[in-house]
């Protein structure tokens, strides 16, 4: 046994230190994958904030262009309908230039 330990010896195949060179190789691996894992998430989540943000700023947008243009609807039908009461057909083509100018 010991001729034989000192063959591999020699032939520098050591079988305890080839294991503990694989071990410490897969362990550097699993760091490593871990690592760019962490950082992965890291940059989808920076990312998935800073869209949401971008969304959640265009909607307030979108939401505040939704009320003006109600607001709108009203005025206009508010000033046709006190406007046809008082005005025959013949002037409703006035009409529509008062009811944009007032706005």
């Amino acid at each position: 046994m010991i001729k034989e330990e000192t063959i591999r010896r020699q032939n520098g195949l050591d079988v305890h230190e080839l294991f503990y060179s694989i071990d410490f190789v897969l362990m550097k691996l699993d760091q490593l994958e871990n690592k760019v894992g962490r950082k992965t998430e890291e940059r989808i989540e920076s990312r998935y904030h800073s869209y949401r943000l971008d969304l959640c700023l265009t909607g307030c947008d979108l939401e505040q262009i939704d009320q003006r243009l109600e607001r709108l609807k009203k005025r206009f039908s508010s000033n046709r309908s006190e406007s046809s009461m008082s005005e025959t057909k013949s002037s409703l083509v006035p009409l529509k230039k008062k009811a944009w100018s007032a706005l």
